[in-house]
């Protein structure tokens, strides 16, 4: 501003500058808050960063370990299955050995030490001199842990190798449960090495593998080699603190004693082993990045207060020069006022409300007005395109002599609305400021250019995103043209490939040659259809294409350009493949040999893989068109079997059953088979077979175990329990009795105390062979347990019958019995008998009564005694 005498006022000048001082401080705050913000988030993803690296570490460890595991469990499960345990074929071991080491390719050995810790077989076992373990750390922890846990060995050197290695061990016993020796996988340290080398950990970074206890198994530094030997346990205090407090996980900043570098650390334990993987992280090298970072912050507000300085500067010359300008612009107002009666284009002027302060007769005849009619009214009154907040903001921000022009619609006296384009300027004329604007009518400009820009908009976009690409190249071969579809291809721009690139330099060798001898021929208007290429550009997928080239020429004939269009043949390309591939699965997996597969028509075999030759052990000669009558046991089950498959098979079901087949040797083995229609005219099916003959062999045992007293071999509770109600329903069919003994041995109890439960239960197998051979075929002999067993007399029709086979019990219980160690023992019997149906209906009633029978039977002394109920009371 301007005092009485016309000089200016400093005022403004210290306004500019408290605020320049205010904006720099601002800068410096959010800068150091900033700065603060990102070195906690470069420290946290440090962090993250070494926990995901130390978890998917772990996970790679522990899934190698457990392949080991495995491998070592298979091949005692394999030996246990074959009683291996009780002296073993050599070659047949060595074999198993290899088939697993070769499914583990991690190891550097897998081998078997017997009892005496002599290792029998194996890799690289030596022949001449016999290798002894049994002084070894971890066969003798492997040896005395009956659970037969996985046992891990601390780092030690290979006898055989003489590498630093760690071992994998597990015991097994023999079939009568004794100590048979250990199983140990054998994995190089140099190998663990390898696997933490593969981790990126920067260039101060380090990654280690370690005991429990924090003892070294193998250890990686980023840049240098590792010099820390295996088995050390020199770590940082802050280290041992963080696993002592949880062990299976956690984070830690510390300085490594051995290189005395700041690491920002995690560690995981390996799952399911007493494992740690430790990754850690420089912590000087994450910081690098925050310092650069803070270089260039500093650097940032140095420069924005700099400029802010200039800038307040050339504000303050120019309010100078625009508080002298003022005076010339009033008088410039009133020379162009004159200009307004006379302008072809709606001159009009504005105040700052938006108020028609003056206008040209052009401007109310644009609108269908007269000047009269438009004076005074307000800018909204005719703008049909901007909301009256938005023209209130536009008038209130115009600041002065700066030109705007911009678009928009004005409304006309009878409605219509026309498109103008508008210049307009803010001035300010003696103190009082205006808006000087010219509408200028480009209602049917715009609406041809719309029409232009639709109509290209549509050729551009059918050319541009075409599902084939477009393109035309100069004589020389560079692009001319070139659509959006084949610049997505060769990742660029179509602005950097026309005029700068050329075609072949997108094509491989071979390519090229090609285009070196057809280029020529399209030129010479000689079209080019279907040649495949591969289009190669850095940084994009290698495509296949299908290209047709032609030749466009002027009048007189002169080459001007090519036309050609390209298809991308690659998803085409790969889908054939797969199919080929899918062809191949598909084959490999009908001829494997584990699953028989067989095509029948009419009942016999016109195809079959090659595991139906494994399962029956035919030949393919043998097998082509046989009927399948010659694998069935008999005549009468093929037909069975054949009757109930085809009723389902021709009501579109699935037909699944398990059945025996004859193999070619003649015995006899179990099939799981599935079948399903394939042609019903042909009666044509399909079939997979496989052999579950060990699975049956499996069942039959766990159902006698489930139904057998394990010690003794005789049935147990749950098979008396299935075999008394038949034979309850056929007493009661046929009229007989059926006698339930309870027969529990006197004297058993001193032969186990004085000589073992070994004496015991030798005898307790002694009584168990003379009660099965003492009585009848039709009857059953159980052990509850200890010495009480139960006898079931069958088909009992007269009174005293049962006194025959019970005398022969007594008597043959009470002969001595001479045990494996020499020494001779006697026993009685004391038997209580209940009878079906009047002493019981059910198992539980008759073992309650037969058992207060046999309690009577020792108070009284007799060796064999009837249930007798009580007497009624008498009324």
């Amino acid at each position: 501003m301007k005092s009485a005498n016309g000089e200016v006022h400093p005022l403004p000048l210290r306004w500019l500058l408290l605020v320049d001082v205010l904006v720099i401080v601002l800068f410096v705050s959010l800068a150091a808050v900033t700065l603060k913000a990102s070195r906690e988030s470069y420290h946290q993803r440090a962090l993250t960063a070494g926990e995901n690296l130390a978890q998917g570490l772990q996970q790679n460890i522990a899934a190698e370990l457990t392949r080991v595991d495995t491998a070592m469990r298979s091949v005692i499960q394999e030996m246990r299955r074959s009683r291996s345990g009780e002296g073993f074929d050599a070659a047949l071991t060595n074999t198993m050995l290899a088939e697993q080491m070769a499914l583990v390719p991690e190891l550097q050995g897998l081998r078997i030490a017997d009892a005496d810790g002599v290792v029998r077989f194996g890799s690289a076992v030596p022949t001449l001199a016999p290798l002894e373990i049994k002084s070894r750390a971890f066969f003798v922890r492997a040896r005395d842990d009956v659970s037969g846990r996985l046992v891990i060995s601390e780092p030690l050197v290979s006898r055989i190798s003489h590498q630093q290695v760690i071992a994998l061990a597990r015991r097994f016993d023999n079939a009568d449960g004794s100590f048979g020796g250990v199983i140990y996988g054998v994995l190089d340290i140099a190998h663990l090495a390898q696997q933490l080398a593969s981790v990126d950990v920067g260039s101060e970074g380090a990654v280690s593998l370690r005991f429990l206890d924090l003892t070294l198994i193998a250890r990686q530094v980023a840049g240098r080699p590792e010099t820390e030997p295996p088995a050390s346990d020199n770590v940082s205090p802050a280290l041992r603190q963080a696993v002592a407090a949880r062990p299976d996980r956690g984070v830690v900043v510390t300085r490594a004693p051995l290189d005395q570098v700041e690491r920002i650390g995690a560690y995981r334990q390996v799952e399911g082993y007493p494992l740690l993987v430790l990754v850690g992280l420089g912590t000087q090298e994450y910081a690098l990045t925050w310092r650069t970072q803070l270089s260039q912050v500093a650097g940032l507000v140095t420069a924005a207060a700099l400029v802010l300085a200039f800038s307040s500067v050339a504000v303050y010359r120019a309010w100078r020069r625009e508080r002298a300008a003022a005076a010339a612009l009033a008088h410039e107002a009133r020379r162009h006022q004159a200009l307004l009666h006379t302008a072809s284009d709606g001159i009009h002027v504005l105040d700052r409300t938006g108020q028609l302060v003056e206008l040209s007769a052009s401007f109310a005849a644009m609108l269908g007005y007269s000047p009269e009619q438009m004076r005074g009214r307000h800018v909204a009154d005719w703008d049909a395109a901007l909301p009256e907040q938005n023209i209130a903001q536009f008038l209130a921000t115009a600041d002065l002599r700066e030109l705007r022009k911009f678009e928009t619609r004005h409304r006309r006296a009878d409605g219509s609305s026309i498109d103008v384009e508008v210049s307009s300027v803010a001035v300010s004329i003696e103190g009082e400021e205006l808006i000087y604007c010219s509408s200028r009518d480009i209602t049917e400009r715009k609406t041809l250019a719309t029409r232009l820009a639709n109509s290209a908009a549509e050729i551009r976009d059918l050319y541009d995103n075409a599902p084939c690409g477009y393109y035309s190249l100069d004589a020389d071969g560079y692009f001319l043209h070139v659509n959006t579809t084949v610049a997505s291809w060769l990742g660029c721009t179509p602005q950097a490939l026309i005029g700068q690139r050329q075609i072949s330099e997108f094509l491989t060798d071979e390519g090229r040659a090609q285009f070196k001898r057809l280029f020529p021929q399209v030129k010479a208007n000689q079209a080019v259809s279907g040649l495949v290429l591969d289009l190669v550009a850095p940084g994009m997928p290698a495509r296949q294409v299908s290209l047709s080239a032609t030749a466009v020429t002027d009048a007189q004939g002169a080459f001007l350009m090519t036309r050609t269009v390209i298809y991308d043949i690659t998803e085409l390309k790969a889908t054939k493949e797969r199919l080929q591939h899918v062809l191949r699965e598909q084959q490999l997996m009908l001829d494997n040999e584990l699953i028989g597969i067989v095509k029948l028509r009419d009942q016999k075999v016109v195809w079959r893989n090659q595991a139906m030759q494994t399962i029956f052990g035919y030949a393919p000669q043998d097998v082509e068109g046989a009927s399948l009558m010659q694998f069935h046991v008999n005549e009468e089950a093929y037909h069975t079997l054949r009757a109930r498959a085809l009723t389902a098979l021709r009501a579109g079901e699935r037909f699944r059953a398990q059945f025996q087949v004859r193999h070619k040797l003649g015995h006899l083995i179990w099939v799981d088979a599935h079948g399903v229609m394939l042609d019903h005219a042909l009666e044509e099916s399909m079939w997979m077979l496989a052999d579950i003959t060990p699975l049956k062999a499996s069942q039959e045992r766990v159902e006698h175990m489930a139904f057998h007293d394990a010690l003794t071999g005789l049935p147990n509770r749950s098979s008396l329990v299935s075999r008394i109600t038949p034979a309850m329903a056929m007493a009661t069919r046929y009229h007989q009795r059926l006698g339930l003994c309870y027969l529990d041995l006197d004297g058993f109890k001193q032969v186990n105390d004085v000589h073992g439960h070994a004496a015991g239960d030798e005898l307790l197998k002694t009584m168990a062979q003379r009660l099965q051979a003492t009585v009848r075929g039709n009857d059953t002999v159980c052990r509850l347990g200890g010495d009480e067993f139960v006898i079931l007399l069958a088909h009992l029709e007269s009174a005293d019958e049962h006194l025959t086979v019970l005398r022969r019990v007594v008597a043959l219980i009470e002969s001595p019995v001479q045990l494996s160690n020499g020494i001779e023992v006697a026993v009685s019997a004391s038997i209580g008998v209940a009878f079906y149906p009047e002493h019981g209906q059910d198992l539980q009633s008759l073992l309650g009564n037969a058992d207060q029978a046999m309690y009577a039977a020792k108070k009284t002394d007799e060796r064999v005694r009837v249930f007798e109920p009580p007497a009624a009371p008498r009324g």
